[in-house]
């Protein structure tokens, strides 16, 4: 699929630009906190980068898009409250779940994968 190889890119790149910044701008607890961030960010980049080739070949797989699609969401929620945590940015109220969805998004990614 274009579409998620597009988003794999963008994580791709994203996640490079990111853990450069925390390389250089971070330490202590936050550098390790970002270090998981941006870890799971380039790991499912590259995971869904490989779907969109596996789908290209099997003609619109529905499980393997909707593997995709539940890694791309699971990345940028799971990492993205993480770079924001550690940032200060994270909005204070209900948001605090975020990232354990995120968490979940990615296993029902990779669940779906299975199919």
């Amino acid at each position: 699929s274009i579409v998620l190889r597009r988003c794999a890119a963008c994580l791709g790149a994203s996640g490079i630009m990111l853990g450069a910044y925390g390389g250089h701008k971070l330490s202590g607890g936050a550098l390790e906190r970002w270090r998981t961030a941006v870890l799971y960010h380039l790991v499912h980049a590259t995971a869904i980068l490989g779907l969109s080739a596996s789908i290209k070949k099997k003609k619109q797989n529905k499980a393997l898009v909707a593997s995709g699609s539940l890694l791309t969401i699971g990345t940028l929620c799971f990492s993205g409250s993480l770079y924001l945590k550690t940032l200060g940015m994270f909005p204070k109220g209900g948001f605090g779940l975020i990232t354990p969805i995120g968490g979940m998004c990615m296993i029902a990614g990779w669940a779906c994968a299975v199919f």
